[in-house]
């Protein structure tokens, strides 16, 4: 379960609440290529789906409503738009000790906890990857048990998603894999798109606790 000596220790995210924005950019536009990967908030990066994307990414510090309750009120907002459709996928890379899976073994449960905004309806979905980092080349991909969720384009959401890492053998420890890479999908679609991430978390367990 999520609680007792983990409480304090849960959240394998860095920077989840987007408060640490040490390269001070206010907004970025890149022409963007897939397999490319652009910085957001620092530990985060925003990465095309499509070739000829062009990019923009900033964090707004007042951006989630009071109410909500969360940690922080900073959010990471991404946008992309382009030729063929302007999407992309954001998301953090996790360091590995070398020649193990960490915490993430296999037979074990995570949750991801996340708001977001959008003000278009799609879906979202997310994956943990044994990644080579900078490279993006994977040895393994876990989907979600429970995904996608769609968003209802209304203003932000929270969003809760499950993963069970297989037992199976298919999720190992290898030198092409140092990182975990928790990837948001956003969904393909002709439309640009554009959302804001808020608090985000990642947890050992199948409940979703309070962010820490």
């Amino acid at each position: 379960q999520n609680g007792g000596q983990l409480a304090g220790f849960r959240n394998q995210l860095l920077n989840p609440y987007h408060s640490v924005n040490q390269r001070g950019q206010g907004v970025i536009t890149v022409g963007g290529a897939v397999q490319a990967y652009y910085t957001g908030s620092d530990r985060w990066v925003v990465m095309p789906t499509v070739s000829n994307t062009s990019v923009t990414t900033r964090v707004y510090p007042g951006s989630v409503p009071v109410n909500l309750n969360t940690p922080s009120r900073a959010a990471l907002y991404a946008s992309a738009d382009g030729s063929s459709g302007g999407t992309f996928n954001m998301g953090q890379f996790i360091e590995l000790p070398e020649g193990s899976l960490g915490a993430f073994q296999p037979g074990t449960e995570w949750t991801l906890t996340f708001f977001i905004q959008a003000f278009t309806s799609f879906d979202i979905d997310a994956n943990l990857i044994l990644s080579g980092g900078s490279s993006l080349s994977s040895t393994a991909a876990l989907a979600t048990t429970n995904g996608p969720i769609t968003l209802a384009g209304t203003g932000y959401q929270k969003c809760v998603l499950n993963f069970t890492i297989p037992n199976d053998g298919s999720w190992a420890p290898s030198a092409q894999a140092p990182c975990l890479l928790v990837r948001l999908n956003i969904a393909n679609g002709s439309a640009a798109r554009e959302v804001w991430l808020g608090s985000a978390q990642l947890e050992p367990g199948p409940v979703a606790t309070p962010f820490e």
